[in-house]
C-alpha cells in the first residue's frame, strides 16, 4: 500500500471495501435517499473527492512522494516543524485574530498548520466540513468520465465521520 516514491490508490471497490464501509450509489433514487438523510445533519464531517480510487492524503504528503522532498535532507517530522515554526514566526498575529474571531485563545501547531494551508503551503492536513453538499461540490468538482475499464474510476467519494466517534481521539 505505501512506499516512500510512490502514491498509492485503491484499485477496486472490493479493495477499497477492506479499509471503510461504503455504499456505492448507482441510481437517482439512491442518491436521493442519501442526500435527504445526511442533507441536514449537523454533526457529521464530511469530505468530497472526486476520485474513489485516492487515498486520504494531504498535500504535504503527496509533494513529500511527487516531489521527492525526502531527497532534500529533511524528514517529514523536521519539515513540518520547520513550516510550524516558520508559520509561528511569521503569522503569528494573523493567526491569533482568526482564532479570536471563533473563540479560541491558544495557538497551537494544529491552528498553525490551518491557517498556512489556507494560504498555499502544503499541510498534512485535510478539509472536512459539516456539510454534506459542499463534500458533494468537492466530489463532483472537475471530475471526468471514466474511460478506462476499472469500475472504481466510475466513481467519486464522500468521506464522513460521526463527531462523536472523534471523542477521546486525538490529532
Amino acid at each position: 500500500f505505501f512506499t516512500e516514491n510512490t502514491i498509492s490508490e485503491y484499485k477496486s471497490l472490493i479493495q477499497k471495501s477492506f479499509c471503510f464501509d461504503q455504499y456505492t450509489i448507482d441510481t437517482e433514487e439512491q442518491f436521493d435517499e442519501i442526500y435527504e438523510k445526511y442533507k441536514n445533519s449537523e454533526d457529521i464531517l464530511f469530505r468530497g473527492q472526486r476520485e474513489a480510487s485516492w487515498r486520504l492524503y494531504g498535500r504535504l504528503q503527496r509533494q513529500w512522494i511527487l516531489d521527492k522532498l525526502y531527497e532534500k535532507g529533511y524528514t517529514y517530522q523536521e519539515l513540518l516543524a520547520k513550516f510550524v515554526s516558520e508559520g509561528k514566526a511569521n503569522f503569528e498575529e494573523n493567526i491569533l485574530t482568526l482564532l479570536e474571531i471563533h473563540h479560541i485563545d491558544v495557538i497551537n501547531n494544529i491552528s498553525v498548520l490551518g491557517f498556512l494551508q489556507h494560504h498555499g503551503c502544503p499541510t498534512p492536513l485535510l478539509d472536512w466540513t459539516y456539510k454534506f453538499h459542499t463534500a458533494l461540490y468537492f466530489g463532483i468538482d472537475r471530475i471526468e468520465k471514466n474511460i478506462g475499464p476499472r469500475e472504481i474510476d466510475n466513481y467519486f467519494s464522500v468521506y464522513y465521520i460521526n463527531q462523536n466517534d472523534m471523542e477521546g481521539g486525538g490529532m
